[in-house]
């Protein structure tokens, strides 16, 4: 009980996190929710009164859960409020810009920029105030310049942003949530984008980002071309469109892309050289510490003055100031604190997987794991002090986050350690040397010049050796995300580590947790024992189709390409194909009779066999698919000794194994009688660019037992869902996220 209120406001942030979790699950009126705080703290003072420590701590946890609770209310009614009935309107939109705009990745030769609404002057001459955000995509050639504060009308309609709501990948609901975003307005002409003068609004980021601007334009002269873009990206992260090609993609194979965003690090480093710089010049302790808190608040705002380095702030300093101080237990109480004000000011946080990571990682190193593991090390002779400690922290900061990594990366590097140890200090003496050079810009410009070019030995130098690394045999390797039950055991062992004493001491405790241990290695096993025997995962990728059917270890890849969402497809099903581990393609099904031209689907994971079907205008040959997909034959029948049968023709296919069939339909099924198809059925289908592939006879000939609707919407898809409905069939529309399609004894729709 003394460890606990040691901690309280460790677990208050705990409760915090959990009240904000339960806002999704359960549903409470404001006036329920009214009921049970009295209800709360009529105990509370009571079990105060009579000196009941169990029963107050009990109780404040109650009311942490429910204050979380509460503030996600309050988030979800300022959400409600927003001008979501502007979605589809056309007009011309006044906004202001809250960011620098950056280059679209979605789109060579567009720019994108977070704008702020204000008012929307309709075509019949009709105006409005209106509130939230939107994403503006305009021409390249339109954004040079542009700041925060500066006012624009641009004309166009208002796109709602879809979400693809596919397991395995970031959430960005409660990042865009946040963001009070409402949609995206695309201009394709530059004269539909007018300047509208500057705006009061965002005044300190707009004078962030014109010193950040000569800070850049310095770098660039005086760095390598490729070097300076790194630098102004070490410093004050986001410049990520202006990064070489590559960079990126090195750093996370060595698992130091952190590096390259605003972290506790960057903060612990701006703090020591600001330190060091008031020590060196003899000025005042308190003095130092006045100037270091400004410095670090300025250097923040250069940042960008988002959550995520606001979130930096708060637990850079006190994970790296509890560690400096040796006040380990402190800095776990002042980390719960720094996240509780984070939750308190921003619930959604709690969903964004910066904010997860960087919890985490701080919580690794302070929750008794960086000291027991540096002073084994310490204990190896031959290995130096530092080489022991660097090890400690790079492990201590991912343990707690490797579920986390693996559901929305897929991938553990395999040199994390040799690369925080051997390119991390590089970029760390590059980044100093860029402090030293922006503040005596101002001053010195010689000085500059020598850091400069100190900075950019040790940029080269590191981007070199990361490549060298990243080149290794084996450098990052698949790893599938974790189940439920492997997730508990996973944090369970950590929790028995950390407090492996207590468990020591007391025997009933000891057994208590053998007894969760057992407990939750059955539920893995049992996991595994009632794995069914095929199982259909239909994702959410609507206008196009796309499913992943697993047998075993057998993966049959079916897509449905249309013509406006080939990128998206092929993004979609290989996110979700590294998220099952799925090391290769058995069978890919290739539907591409609707698309306008040949649109091959793009996947990392090897294809090891084709059945396609084109258009009827085309004809798909083995040297096309050998050009494609490096197979060299397109199967209309294929059989595997498991047992796996598919059989199709033109874009529909029956996908069997034992009495269960999975029905992908296109059209024409294979087969014209029910006799001829296993005894239990699931159906895959739905409304196609021209037409629909339900009808009651086919319907009623099949009966399935389940069935997952896909593609467009629109009326015919309503009637063709009642369908199903009227015939008693459990059916799923994947506009509503991913359907899963499981086959035991006869199939399940979960």
């Amino acid at each position: 009980m003394g460890n606990i209120m040691r901690y309280g406001l460790l677990w208050a942030a705990t409760g915090m996190a959990a009240g904000i979790l339960a806002f999704s699950e359960f549903s409470l009126s404001w006036g329920i929710l009214a009921v049970l705080y009295g209800l709360c703290w009529g105990i509370l003072l009571a079990a105060w009164r009579l000196k009941q420590v169990t029963a107050v701590v009990c109780i404040c946890a109650v009311l942490t859960l429910l204050t979380g609770y509460a503030r996600m209310g309050l988030e979800q009614r300022v959400w409600e409020k927003q001008a979501h009935c502007l979605s589809g309107s056309e007009g011309t939109y006044q906004v202001v810009l809250k960011e620098k705009p950056s280059r679209s990745v979605y789109k060579s030769g567009d720019m994108r920029g977070l704008a702020e609404l204000e008012k929307i002057a309709y075509p019949d001459g009709e105006s409005r105030d209106i509130h939230g955000s939107v994403y503006i995509y305009f021409p390249e050639t339109q954004g040079p310049g542009l700041l925060p504060g500066d006012r624009w009308y641009v004309k166009g309609a208002l796109k709602p942003v879809r979400l693809y709501r596919n397991p395995g990948k970031i959430n960005l609901a409660g990042r865009y949530q946040s963001k009070r975003l409402l949609g995206k307005i695309y201009v394709e002409n530059p004269e539909e984008m007018k300047a509208g003068g500057v705006s009061g609004k965002y005044g300190m980021l707009r004078q962030a980002e014109i010193w950040k601007g000569r800070l850049r334009a310095c770098f660039y002269r005086a760095m390598d071309k490729d070097h300076g873009p790194i630098m102004m990206t070490l410093l004050f992260g986001g410049s990520y469109d202006e990064l070489p090609e590559g960079v990126i993609q090195s750093f996370s194979d060595t698992g130091i892309v952190h590096i390259l965003s605003v972290s506790g690090s960057h903060i612990s480093l701006v703090l020591s050289f600001l330190t060091l710089a008031g020590r060196w010049v003899r000025l005042p302790e308190k003095i130092i510490i006045l100037l270091s808190i400004t410095g670090v608040l300025g250097y923040s705002v250069m940042a960008g003055w988002v959550p995520p380095v606001i979130r930096a702030v708060i637990m850079g300093i006190l994970s790296a100031g509890g560690l400096f101080f040796n006040r380990d237990k402190d800095a776990l109480n002042l980390l719960g604190a720094a996240v509780l004000c984070m939750l308190l000011w921003n619930p959604l946080l709690l969903y964004d997987v910066s904010f997860q990571l960087s919890a985490g990682a701080s919580l690794g190193i302070l929750l008794l794991f960086y000291r027991p593991a540096a002073g084994q090390l310490k204990r190896i002779s031959w290995l130096p002090r530092f080489i022991a400690e660097g090890i400690a922290l790079s492990v201590s900061a991912q343990l707690i986050t490797i579920p986390l990594v693996l559901y929305n990366f897929h991938r553990i590097p395999s040199y994390f350690i040799l690369s925080n140890l051997w390119v991390t200090p590089f970029l760390e003496w590059a980044m100093l040397l860029g402090l030293g050079a922006s503040f005596s810009l101002f001053t010195c410009l010689p000085l500059t010049g020598i850091c400069l070019q100190a900075a950019d030995f040790f940029v080269g130098l590191a981007v070199k050796s990361n490549y060298i690394i990243a080149g290794l045999p084996g450098a990052s390797f698949p790893v599938r995300a974790m189940t439920w039950m492997e997730i508990g055991l996973y944090y369970w062992v950590l929790l028995l580590l950390v407090f492996h004493d207590y468990w020591n001491v007391r025997r009933r405790a000891a057994y208590g947790a053998l007894g969760v241990s057992l407990f939750l290695l059955l539920g893995i096993l049992a996991e595994t024992w009632y794995r069914p025997s095929m199982v259909a995962y239909v994702l959410d990728v609507s206008p196009a189709r796309a499913a992943v059917i697993r047998n075993g270890e057998l993966t049959v890849v079916y897509v449905k390409n249309a013509s406006i969402a080939v990128p998206l497809v092929s993004r979609e099903t290989d996110s979700f194909l590294q998220y099952l581990g799925a090391k290769k393609i058995d069978l890919l099904l290739w539907d591409n009779t609707e698309s306008r031209e040949w649109s091959p689907v793009q996947l990392s994971v090897p294809i090891m066999n084709v059945s396609a079907a084109s258009g009827e205008n085309r004809q798909i040959t083995d040297p096309v698919l050998r050009r494609i997909y490096g197979v060299n034959k397109n199967r209309s029948r294929w059989r595997t000794a498991e047992g796996l049968y598919v059989m199709g023709t033109g874009p529909s296919w029956i996908v069997s194994h034992g009495k269960g069939c999975l029905v992908i339909d296109g059209g024409k099924l294979p087969g014209g009688r029910r006799g001829e198809h296993p005894v239990h059925c699931a159906w895959i289908g739905g409304a196609g660019q021209f037409k629909g592939t339900v009808t009651h006879g086919k319907i009623k000939r099949l009966q399935p037992e389940a069935a997952v609707y896909t593609g467009n919407k629109g009326q015919q898809a309503g009637e063709e869902m009642a369908l199903f409905h009227h015939l008693d069939c459990p059916v799923k529309d994947t506009r509503d996220g991913m359907a899963i399609l499981s086959y035991r004894k006869h199939w399940e729709l979960e």
